[in-house]
C-alpha cells in the first residue's frame, strides 16, 4: 500500500503541477499539528480537539507464521492461546491491550501477549514471522506475495483480526486550504 500511495500522491501532484509535494514515509505516528504538516496519512489514532479524522481505506490484517514455526511450536486453535505462543508485534499500529479478533460468536479481545520481538516496522515484524520463530499480526498488502507462495500461512481460519482503517489527519480549520481539500477528495475517490 506504501508503494501504491506514493504513486497516487504523485499522480495527484502530476494534475495539479503548480503544488509542490514533501512526502515523509516513516514508521512512527505523526501529530499534523505539532509537526506542522498539512495531512498525515496513518492507520493509527492522533488525539486532540484540533484535528480531524478521515477515513480512507481499510487496511485488513492477518495473524500469519510460517510453517516452520508450527512444526517447532505448535499451532494455536484460539486466540486466547496466543499468550502462551512467541509473538512479534507492532504496538505503534496496534497496543498489545487492545488485540480484538472477529469470530462468528463476535469480537474475542484477547489477553495482552508478551512478544519476544517488538517493532515499529511492519517489515521488521514481516521477517520475524519470515523467520519461523513467531506469529504476527500483518497487513496483507505486506505479505502478499508470501501468502501466494505458502512462505507465510493465516494461523486461524473463523478469526479475523479487526481491520484497521488508514486514515488522513489534518488540523481542524474554518477554513481548510484548498490544497488539502482537492488532496482529501482525490484519495477518496481513489480508494
Amino acid at each position: 500500500l506504501a508503494h501504491q500511495l506514493c504513486r497516487d500522491v504523485c499522480r495527484f501532484q502530476r494534475q495539479h503541477p503548480d503544488l509542490i509535494v514533501e512526502l515523509h514515509h516513516n514508521d512512527r505516528i505523526y501529530d499534523p499539528i505539532q509537526e506542522g504538516y498539512d495531512i498525515c496519512i496513518q492507520p493509527s489514532d492522533v488525539g486532540g480537539e484540533g484535528i480531524v479524522r478521515q477515513p480512507i481505506v481499510p487496511l485488513r490484517r492477518l495473524l500469519v507464521a510460517a510453517p516452520g514455526y508450527f512444526e517447532r511450536h505448535g499451532r494455536p486453535n484460539h486466540p486466547d492461546e496466543l499468550v502462551s505462543h512467541r509473538c512479534a508485534h507492532n504496538n505503534y499500529i496496534l497496543p498489545i491491550a487492545d488485540i480484538t479478533f472477529a469470530s462468528p460468536g463476535g469480537p474475542v479481545r484477547i489477553p495482552p501477549i508478551r512478544p519476544i520481538v517488538l517493532s515499529n516496522s511492519i517489515w521488521m515484524i514481516r521477517e520475524a514471522a519470515l523467520s519461523g520463530d513467531c506469529v504476527a499480526i500483518l497487513p496483507i498488502y505486506s505479505i502478499v506475495e508470501e501468502l501466494g507462495s505458502g512462505a507465510l500461512v493465516p494461523v486461524f481460519e473463523d478469526f479475523r483480526v479487526e481491520a484497521a482503517i488508514l486514515s488522513a489527519f489534518y488540523r481542524r480549520s474554518p477554513r481548510l486550504p484548498a490544497k488539502v481539500r482537492m488532496l482529501l477528495k482525490y484519495l477518496s475517490e481513489q480508494y
